[in-house]
């Protein structure tokens, strides 16, 4: 059953004492008899009292701390050489700790989630009172869990500092979860975890040569597959290489299937005679912006031949009907 106090099992509230910027539990210990640390000989002979002071979880944006009045006991093992030892809450709080260990609990969650300046920004919303080097303490500090089984193992390199040290990550693919880290990305290293742990059955990682001798020496028998990363960043760096050198091809094929180059190739293949009903359909406007670049070039080779196109080839004629047709438009409309 969930009460206010961290164990109920092994304390007693006294009473609660209610503060401008904090609340104040006072709670005894309440087992007749308890462990020597020394010798594990239960003991039951009261040497004194003494009171601890720990913070605990905050209810909503108030602060509380535990006055904790515990007891000093004597050891009756006459073969023990700790005469008096302090009563252990290994439930509530750690030896010399200043919180309880729900609250350490809660701060390690926030480091592993959120890291040092991070977490520290996001425990002084939760009024937590923890620093960024706090949080880091609390992930050191933290038992590192040990490799189960690893079947597909994930491995990529990653960075202590960028440019001068970089470090191999290691993951289990399966549970989606790091394993471990090792100091460098050399294959040697990588070679020795993988003869430790004979189990892995697939390997996907980066095209680098260390990681792929690595694995081919400590796990001979494990199918290596590239991951589907460096496959889309290796696919996507080929197709900028092909458009980047294929890029004038590209430009062509595109105008070739451009509306304005459509409209050319259809007024060159139209006869004379079609040329003025087509521009009497379309109107003069649109037939003058169709034959533009038709007279842009007739003007550009005639300029570097003779000086003037002929006069019956179809940009002539398309340049003709359409400004005859601008002035008999003009003269209907005045």
């Amino acid at each position: 059953m969930k009460t206010l106090l961290p164990n109920p099992a092994v304390l007693s509230l006294e009473k609660i004492v209610p503060h401008t910027d904090a609340i104040i539990m006072v709670v005894t210990t309440s087992r007749p008899q308890v462990l020597c640390p020394e010798c594990q000989q239960l003991s039951s002979r009261v040497h004194s009292r003494y009171q601890r002071s720990v913070i605990d979880l905050p209810w909503g944006e108030i602060t509380v701390r535990l006055e904790l009045q515990t007891r000093k006991f004597f050891c009756d093992n006459d073969e023990c050489r700790q005469r008096i030892f302090c009563e252990r809450l290994p439930e509530v709080v750690v030896p010399y700790g200043r919180q309880t260990i729900r609250f350490n609990k809660l701060l390690t969650a926030v480091g592993f989630a959120l890291g040092g300046r991070a977490g520290e920004r996001l425990a002084s919303d939760l009024y937590l009172p923890s620093g960024a080097r706090t949080l880091l303490r609390r992930i050191y500090d933290e038992p590192v869990s040990k490799a189960e089984e690893v079947r597909i193992l994930g491995v990529d390199d990653f960075t202590f500092r960028k440019g001068q040290r970089y470090g191999t990550i290691l993951v289990d693919l399966e549970q989606r979860r790091v394993i471990d880290l090792l100091p460098d990305r050399e294959g040697p290293t990588h070679e020795g975890w993988l003869k430790s742990h004979p189990e892995v059955e697939f390997i996907t990682r980066d095209q680098a040569l260390a990681y792929a001798d690595g694995a081919t020496k400590g796990a001979p028998h494990a199918v290596q597959v590239a991951d589907r990363f460096h496959l889309l960043k290796n696919l996507v760096e080929a197709i900028e290489n092909l458009v980047r050198h294929r890029s004038s091809v590209l430009r062509d094929a595109a105008l070739e299937v451009s509306p304005r180059r459509q409209t050319e190739m259809m007024l060159f293949a139209y006869p004379e005679s079609r040329i003025a009903g087509l521009a009497s359909f379309l109107g003069p406007k649109i037939m003058r912006l169709a034959a533009a670049p038709c007279r842009h070039r007739i003007q550009k080779s005639s300029a570097a031949s003779t000086g003037a196109g002929p006069a019956g080839s179809a940009e002539s004629r398309i340049g003709a009907h359409t400004f005859a047709t601008e002035n008999a438009s003009r003269s209907v409309c005045v």
